[in-house]
């Protein structure tokens, strides 16, 4: 992935896996405190605004904080602090905004009940003041903007959290002119600093797997998100997509303006379009939906598996369609390239999808990093059975094909899939076109609609579909050097008895409440038995102050709750157990 944008601002920019960037600029000592003072407030409205959450989220898992078990609450009340939690991230700007965009695409991450509220979170934000657009024009160009454009309307297009768009008319020519926001780039890398420091925090407190897939996350946004505030990048990005795409008459690419583009403003020509989400206006006008999401399912299989790079933000404001029927793709501020062999194992899973072969799917998992090591490799084989009988059903609404999906993959919560860096686009992506159809079909099954184009596109394009002797001979070949070197392995470490055996969870978990159960009875018990021979001792040695009838009365319940109490019940009464690893 290209990561000129993010070098820019931090000159020591390090990879995903150390998962946010640093910076290291000199600045005057007045201007950096002025600058550390800005941080600290920022952080303050953050650490506000997110207290009220983190508090809730703290009493979910230990009803009293420190102990306790965990907090039940019904789902209407979830909805409710889900629909809180949409409306403060929009208030905290742009930055929290894009990033819960990504977060909201990962089932595994977040709960289904505010994976639906953080949906309805959009990129729209009020729009900027003339004023502020006006001096950012006048910045770039060094002239007033009306010595520029020969007409420019003020009024905006669509206001998002990183840059506003308008109309204007450049010699002649209708054309569409993308601004940055003032102090959008200030205001990132201050977030970017705050997260930072937080996950740093959080390392030293508290480990979950959860929350390192969320450092991937937020890594490889830290190092998008200033490509998407780069015009000059994305003009680049609309280059290489035309030269992809040419001589196509299914897409249009939006033409760059030369001599007006800048790394502050974007000027393209103007493409009339209908959202694609807008389905009555487009049957209004004849158009074939179901055409018109296979072309867009094919032109996004097309890049994935033909090109290596694809359209990273296709929100249904950024995929139009002309008045001929054509696809018209905007918003190259974020594109992401993959590399070729992780190219050839997402074709492999698409692949192995089509003809259930199961064993290849969960194994290019593993190889993809999908899927953690420790992983039972044989209920993931069972689960994709499952998955895959559940998607393909005709008579499941997609609310229920998703709720059967949540059921199944409950089963591997201590197991969860984790997401490397070089997917965290691809499955947002993935997940939006998926929301695309849904929109225009309640019940749309994504896997099972996709399936046929997918496969089309295969034969059309001979991807994976046949093979050579010599490149099954390769593979063979590898397989086996593979099977040779982990049977090394192996061998190796049991003549060092170093040998290890991983246990599913969910067994580990019943011997684990019969045996604390039972260690819990025997020290309840000996409290009890303490207890009660304290008192008889007392009584013995001085009859004449006498022994309070609750004493011994409490001893035998204690004892009797102790010794009879269903071993079936979990003792997790301080609540340990959430963060059991």
């Amino acid at each position: 992935m290209l990561q000129t944008g993010a070098s820019q601002v931090f000159p020591h920019f390090v990879s995903p896996g150390d998962h946010l960037c640093a910076a290291h600029i000199h600045v005057p000592m007045q201007v950096s405190r002025h600058r550390r003072l800005a941080t600290a407030r920022r952080a303050l409205r953050i650490l506000v605004t997110a207290a009220p959450f983190l508090w809730a989220i703290a009493r979910d898992l230990r009803t009293f904080i420190l102990f306790g078990p965990p907090r039940r609450l019904p789902e209407e009340a979830h909805r409710r602090r889900a629909a809180r939690l949409t409306r403060a991230i929009a208030h905290l700007g742009p930055t929290f905004i894009k990033l819960t965009q990504v977060i909201a695409t990962r089932a595994d991450l977040v709960p289904t009940v505010y994976l639906a509220a953080l949906a309805t979170l959009h990129d729209e934000v009020p729009p900027e003041r003339r004023e502020a657009i006006a001096e950012s024009l006048a910045e770039a160009y060094g002239r007033a903007p009306e010595e520029v454009f020969e007409s420019f309307d003020w009024q905006p297009l669509a206001a998002a959290s990183v840059a506003q768009v308008h109309r204007a008319r450049y010699q002649g020519e209708e054309v569409i002119v993308k601004v940055l926001r003032p102090g959008i780039r200030r205001m990132v890398e201050q977030d970017l600093a705050i997260l930072r420091r937080l996950f740093r925090l959080l390392d030293h407190l508290v480990w979950h797997p959860h929350l390192e897939s969320l450092q991937t996350v937020v890594g490889e946004f830290a190092q998008t998100i200033f490509e998407e505030m780069d015009m000059e990048h994305e003009a680049a990005n609309i280059a290489r997509f035309q030269t992809m795409f040419a001589g196509r008459d299914d897409v249009v690419i939006p033409q760059v303006v030369g001599g007006v583009t800048t790394a502050r403003v974007l000027v393209l020509h103007y493409c009339p379009g209908i959202s694609i989400t807008r389905v009555a206006e487009l049957e209004a006008q004849g158009h074939d939906i179901h055409a018109l999401l296979a072309k867009v399912i094919k032109l996004y299989v097309e890049q994935v598996m033909v090109h290596g790079v694809f359209h990273a933000d296709p929100h249904p404001g950024n995929i139009l369609v002309d008045p001929t029927g054509r696809i018209v793709l905007l918003d190259f501020g974020l594109v992401v390239e993959i590399r070729e062999e992780l190219r050839r194992d997402i074709i492999l899973v698409i692949l192995a999808a089509i003809r259930q072969d199961f064993d290849t799917l969960v194994a290019t998992y593993h190889r993809l990093g999908l899927i953690r090591d420790e992983a039972n490799t044989a209920l993931l084989q069972r689960a994709a059975r499952r998955m895959y009988a559940v998607l393909n059903r005709e008579d499941l609404s997609s609310k229920r094909v998703q709720d059967i999906a949540n059921d199944i993959l409950g089963s591997f919560y201590d197991f969860p899939f984790q997401i490397p860096s070089e997917l965290v686009y691809f499955f947002k992506t993935a997940a939006v076109v998926e929301g695309l159809g849904t929109a225009w079909k309640p019940n749309y099954n994504a896997i099972r609609d996709m399936m046929p184009v997918i496969q089309g596109l295969l034969r059309e394009l001979d991807l994976g579909v046949r093979r050579s002797v010599r490149e099954m001979v390769k593979e063979e070949a590898a397989a086996l050097r593979h099977l040779y070197r982990s049977s090394q392995r192996v061998m190796d470490r049991a003549d060092r008895d170093e040998l290890r055996v991983h246990i599913h969870p969910r067994s580990v978990r019943a011997q684990e409440t019969i045996l604390l159960a039972v260690v819990r009875r025997g020290i309840l018990g000996l409290a009890a038995l303490v207890w009660g021979g304290g008192a008889w001792l007392g009584y013995q040695l001085h009859p004449e102050r006498g022994v309070p009838l609750f004493s011994l009365v409490g001893s035998a319940v204690l004892f009797l709750w102790a010794t009879v109490r269903p071993l079936s019940r979990a003792p997790d009464w301080l609540g340990f157990g959430r963060f059991r690893r």
